[in-house]
């Protein structure tokens, strides 16, 4: 299931907040993805590869959605002073609104990515994810308990709403989007996309990379800040009586890297109550498999 387009330019704009008389980069590069479905997985084995056109220090700078006050100047020191043509993976910028626009702004070729998954797993996954960085408690003891409300209601459905999201950043008029089912099922056609991503296509970029790197489990606890994150915690459930470690497993505050059986099936359970039917069958006749956007060949598709 994938989706490809492609534009002649970008629109030239003044957005509010940051100053965009000059656009700074020659090209950007941005993965919005939703988030569990594949963006950090995608982060690390491409900036193994190149890790000159990524953030200094950090996978997301916030820059289109939380920091954009801070003007593109701040977001450029970001990166290396040399870089023309950065790389970001950046899932919260999915449900920015003004995402599109501000980016059109930034370089003189824009491209995206947007990774998508099966609906209901997603939210599952993101669910237990929000559980773990204590954003959320499931009640494993209670079996009516399968309500979510609140914020943590509101980003499992809007970050799963791909079509939606798809239409907002095709109004940017990329020169380059895809959409990409994950996990990833044709190398091929994904090595292919990911070379007009980057906007090159150099010699480690080849269809068994790709293969090896599909059968690749990346966790987020191979990011610097979490790894300390999920040292500390772990620690600290050492230093536990035996007697409290069973609360201390669901505390709301703690941060888990694996969920248990009957936590992954709760959160399963809860995310039942969006109706993603719309969504999968979007995934299913929309996109399907192989169909290629406009003006675009990609291994040997086009529309």
């Amino acid at each position: 299931m994938n989706i490809v387009t492609t534009a002649s330019e970008c629109p030239i704009g003044q957005t509010d907040g940051a100053q965009t008389s000059e656009r700074r980069f020659d090209s950007l590069a941005v993965c919005v993805g939703s988030p569990k479905c594949g963006t950090t997985w995608l982060d690390a084995i491409l900036r193994e590869q190149m890790p000159e056109r990524f953030p200094v220090g950090v996978k997301e700078t916030f820059f289109l959605d939380r920091e954009y006050h801070r003007g593109v100047s701040w977001y450029a020191k970001l990166f290396q002073s040399d870089c023309k043509r950065p790389i970001e993976i950046a899932p919260s910028y999915l449900n920015c609104h003004e995402g599109p626009e501000r980016l059109s702004n930034l370089a003189n070729s824009v491209r995206v990515l947007i990774f998508v998954r099966d609906p209901y797993d997603r939210a599952a996954s993101d669910l237990l994810h929000s559980v773990g960085r204590g954003r959320f408690w499931i009640n494993n003891d209670d079996s009516s308990d399968t309500e979510l409300s609140g914020q943590v209601a509101e980003d499992a459905e809007s970050y799963s709403l791909y079509d939606v999201h798809t239409q907002r950043w095709l109004s940017a008029n990329p020169d380059f989007l895809a959409v990409v089912p994950f996990p990833i099922r044709d190398a091929k056609w994904f090595r292919d996309v990911i070379a007009k991503f980057i906007n090159d296509d150099p010699d480690w970029l080849t269809e068994d990379w790709v293969e090896q790197q599909v059968n690749r489990r990346v966790y987020g606890s191979a990011i610097p800040r979490n790894r300390v994150i999920a040292f500390l915690t772990k620690h600290f459930r050492l230093l536990t009586p035996r007697s409290l470690r069973k609360l201390v497993r669901n505390n709301k505050w703690l941060y888990r890297q694996n969920a248990d059986a009957d936590l992954r099936s709760k959160a399963k359970e809860m995310v039942q109550q969006f109706d993603f039917r719309p969504q999968q069958e979007w995934l299913e006749q929309q996109i399907g498999d192989g169909w290629i956007g406009k003006d675009c060949e990609v291994n040997g598709h086009q529309s």
